[in-house]
């Protein structure tokens, strides 16, 4: 899925995922910092394979920190969806 039309279709749905939503200003608010990548797999909405896909083609930014967990930065994420940092301009 490219990056330009996951952010659409998220800006459509209202994406809601346990607090983390994408408003109309094209931010994501919410999010840990840290997410593993089921919480990618349901914040982008799409299968767990579409996601390990990602990330092994490295569009998707990630960190293996053991051999079994894979974790994703929300900056990385924010990233891929081409939507602008959530951190205020004197944290960056």
């Amino acid at each position: 899925m490219r990056a330009k039309s996951a952010l659409k279709v998220l800006l459509r749905s209202g994406l809601h995922f346990e607090g983390t939503t994408i408003n109309e200003d094209g931010r994501l608010r919410d999010a840990r910092d840290v997410l593993s990548v089921r919480d990618v797999q349901r914040i982008l909405g799409i299968g767990r394979n579409a996601t390990y896909e990602l990330i092994a083609s490295g569009r998707l930014p990630s960190v293996r920190v053991t051999p079994r967990r894979i974790i994703v930065t929300r900056a990385s994420l924010e990233a891929f969806l081409g939507l602008p940092s959530n951190r205020p301009a004197n944290q960056q």
